[in-house]
């Protein structure tokens, strides 16, 4: 018969830290919940991503509070998240691990991902950066201040940025140009708040003269309706007969000859046969074919249709017994009529004749 000995375990204490989720190892736990990318070393500037990886270690070091732990424990997420490419850039630096601080070792990567700078074409790059066609004036200045950083500029380098950024706005911003000049010696600043505040005013401008063409329009269009009401009402009085008392076919009421005459063409009494309207025929106007008659328009601009649509004037109107929607009262000297719509009256096309009058 065998004997099994078993161990005696001390039992676990569980402490109020571990009921709430919290241990010695969740210093660790922010390696896993990190979204830091390892260095692309395949990227066109590495220079300007190396600057930019360092600085997202850092920040994601500062958020964390790794950034108070121990040398050791910091070189080993720099490698950690650079990833395993640049462990191979690494191992060429013949460092130890176990003694290199995490100050030397960001002072190593410095010098092999940022080589010397050429600082003639670095202020050549700086100086000739002009605003893109569609570069908004923030990610215009924004650039300029990036591309001075590694021009050495020095004591110089906001009033050079402020320099440059005037110079090199673009056609459309000249009105910009004109107020940063006139401003004279300002501070960075305050050149682009000037500049943003000349270019909202701009477009608020844009948005009020938009609105006064809008009303433009509708008053041009009331006052011409206006005179051709105005029109028609002498035209109505010109044509109105005269004081004496007339009847119905225009011959006077009183007894003169014309009162007891009959009609020879309708036999009715009151009138002679060349007032009569039953002989006068009923011909529709025919266009001369050297005549120009004027049709009218008054054109929005910057106005929406729907708005424009509701001050016409308009009316249903049967013609061979079918509804056509006509404007009415647009002070036109003729009526006109697509084509389209005029096959669909059902109209013989032998009321169509040609013409070579000019629609103006």
């Amino acid at each position: 018969m065998s004997f099994v000995k078993v161990a005696k375990t001390k039992p676990v204490r569980l402490t109020r830290q571990l009921l709430d989720g919290r241990s010695t190892c969740s210093r660790a736990a922010p390696m896993a919940s990190c979204s830091l990318q390892p260095m692309n070393l395949r990227a066109p500037d590495l220079s300007q991503a190396w600057k930019t990886w360092k600085t997202q270690f850092l920040i994601y070091l500062r958020a964390t509070g790794l950034d108070k732990e121990s040398d050791a424990r910091k070189v080993a997420l720099m490698l950690h998240y650079l990833g395993p490419d640049c462990l191979k850039i690494y191992n060429s630096f013949n460092e130890n691990l176990d003694s290199v601080k995490y100050d030397e070792l960001e002072t190593r990567f410095d010098a092999h991902f940022t080589p010397t700078a050429n600082i003639s074409f670095e202020r050549h790059i700086f100086i000739t950066r002009k605003q893109g066609s569609n570069e908004s004036l923030e990610d215009y200045v924004t650039a300029l201040t990036n591309l001075s950083l590694s021009c050495d500029l020095g004591a110089l380098r906001e009033s050079l940025i402020k320099d440059i950024f005037t110079c090199g706005l673009n056609e459309s911003n000249h009105y910009i140009k004109e107020k940063l000049i006139r401003a004279g010696p300002i501070e960075l600043n305050e050149a682009v708040e000037l500049a943003k505040t000349a270019s909202l005013t701009k477009a608020q401008m844009s948005q009020l003269s938009s609105a006064a063409s809008f009303v433009g329009a509708i008053n041009n269009q009331f006052q011409r309706r206006k005179r051709v009401n105005q029109s028609h009402t002498k035209r109505r009085k010109s044509v109105s007969p005269s004081t004496s008392p007339k009847n119905n076919y225009g011959s006077p009421s009183s007894n003169d000859s014309a009162s007891t005459q009959i009609c020879n063409y309708c036999h009715r009494r009151g009138h002679f046969v060349q007032c009569c309207f039953k002989k006068k025929s009923r011909t529709v106007h025919q266009l001369s074919t050297t005549e120009d008659l004027f049709l009218g328009m008054v054109e929005c601009e910057n106005v929406p249709s729907s708005d424009v649509k509701s001050l016409s004037w308009e009316s249903a109107v049967h013609i061979n017994n079918k509804e056509v929607i006509c404007q009415l009262d647009t002070g036109a000297q003729t009526n006109i009529i697509s084509l389209s719509k005029f096959t669909t009256l059902g109209l013989p096309n032998s009321n169509i004749t040609p013409c070579s009058s000019r629609l103006i």
